[in-house]
């Protein structure tokens, strides 16, 4: 019997074959990541560490080294990749196609959980997932039209601005380029330092010592376990001036007695310029398998939101520079 015959003597088999086609292509139209390009890469995680001011010989040496010999036996990895350059260093992990990349990144967490040390002012590590081929959906500008200088505000922008951002559905993360960093500035005299016959060295240890919580251990009483910590990091620029850095003839001396403390902002590594202002510029990343096209319709939304509740209010704003859905939307046309 053939298939022409078989249609017209069933015809309700084939309403219903009809009907289940047409309603999985709708499934399949709504459900289908739609980007603008395919996923063809394995998953990935990233290691950075940041040691500001050390060389690339120190940072390999210091914390790459270390990093490697834990990592290398993280369940599931296919290939590791390290670089080291002038203030950071970045690791990359590649597994299997298929890998469950939340499970990786537990993995590799506890493996770095497990390095000894890190350098004194190295950061500690930050790990994310994402893939080496998978760029930014979107770049964004915040400027100023009203005098705002811009850089000053990156604090803004990583409490307000970025939080925001992340927790649209199908972002993976928010990067910040440009802005500038507050920090605390002990400024000391040599001469003043050599009367008291205390060392740099001393200065800096005395700050480094007293700016720490520690833990004094536990202890039960009855039923109840109580967790006892002293906690003892500066919150104030005057904490920082009463730090004893050591005692001479009973009499304590101070870091106000010896320096000045000022909150200052970091030396800028690089800067952001747009239309000749200074500038703050971010990047949205779509986490692996969202939709491209709904990634951005939520960051457009939120950009909006945020102009008329934080930012213009602080005469600022977001403007969109690049999207990716320009281009998505022009093949789909095509």
């Amino acid at each position: 019997m053939s298939l022409t015959t078989a249609s017209i003597r069933f015809p309700v088999s084939v309403i219903v074959g009809v009907l289940i086609a047409v309603v999985g292509g709708f499934v399949a139209l709504r459900s289908v990541p739609v980007q603008l390009t395919p996923e063809i890469e394995r998953p990935v995680i990233s290691v950075t560490t940041i040691w500001p001011g050390a060389s690339p010989e120190e940072i390999e040496k210091e914390i790459v080294e270390q990093q490697e010999e834990y990592l290398k036996s993280v369940e599931g990895v296919l290939e590791m990749n390290s670089e080291s350059h002038d203030g950071y260093s970045s690791i990359v992990l590649e597994f299997a196609v298929g890998t469950d990349i939340t499970g990786a990144v537990v993995r590799v967490t506890n493996k770095l959980n497990e390095v000894p040390a890190y350098p004194d002012n190295a950061d500690r590590p930050v790990i994310s997932s994402s893939s080496r081929l998978e760029g930014a959906i979107a770049w964004f500008i915040i400027r100023s039209d009203s005098g705002v200088y811009v850089p000053h505000m990156r604090w803004l922008v990583e409490d307000m601005v970025k939080p925001r951002l992340e927790r649209v559905s199908g972002v993976a993360s928010v990067n910040l380029f440009g802005g500038l960093e507050q920090e605390v500035h002990v400024t000391f005299d040599p001469a003043v330092l050599a009367s008291w016959g205390i060392t740099v060295r001393e200065l800096a240890q005395a700050l480094h010592s007293q700016n720490q919580d520690i833990s004094a251990g536990d202890f039960w009483e009855g039923k109840r376990r109580y967790v006892v910590r002293t906690l003892s990091r500066y919150e104030t620029l005057d904490d920082v001036e009463q730090t004893v850095i050591t005692t001479r003839g009973g009499v304590p001396v101070r870091v106000s007695d010896v320096a000045e403390v000022r909150l200052e902002y970091q030396k800028p590594g690089a800067l952001v310029r747009s239309f000749g202002q200074p500038a703050i510029a971010f990047n949205a990343q779509r986490r692996v398998g969202a939709n491209g096209l709904d990634v951005l319709e939520g960051l457009m939304v939120q950009m909006d939101i945020l102009n008329e509740e934080i930012l213009e209010p602080r005469g600022m704003r977001i403007y969109n520079v690049y999207r990716e859905s320009v281009y998505i939307d022009s093949a789909i046309n095509l």
